[in-house]
């Protein structure tokens, strides 16, 4: 929904520091789509049973709760198909404003030889 003054015939002027061409402006589209991206989920092929499972876990965790991937894999193990969706679901709950960074610590999986991964906290129950 537009402000008030966000448009002046036809012009958009809520997107400063750039010569907007009115409707037909690519700039605007293009920022445009960049933020209904954002609220979209990620378009990696999930493994949707898995999927399920750790939204429900993670929507049982306390606002202010913390967790990592760690955390994650022990209790649900890693999804069937691509090794990224882990990743990619992350950052779609970090975008949706679901979770954000609050640190880091060494990783206790012996598989990643005590790497630095984040930690999340729950900031809502979406």
């Amino acid at each position: 929904m537009e402000a008030l003054f966000d448009t002046i015939g036809g012009i958009r002027i809520d997107r400063p520091e750039h010569g907007c061409t009115g409707p037909t402006c690519s700039w605007c589209s293009y920022q445009d789509t960049i933020a209904e991206q954002a609220t979209q989920p990620p378009r990696a092929k999930f493994d949707e049973a898995w999927l399920r499972a750790v939204t429900k876990w993670r929507k049982g965790l306390p606002i202010g709760g913390t967790f990592t991937a760690d955390d994650l894999i022990a209790t649900y193990g890693h999804p069937v198909g691509h090794p990224n969706q882990i990743g990619s679901l992350f950052s779609w709950w970090s975008e949706s404003g679901i979770i954000k960074a609050v640190g880091r610590v060494a990783s206790k999986r012996a598989t990643n030889n005590r790497r630095s991964i984040q930690v999340w906290e729950v900031t809502s129950w979406r």
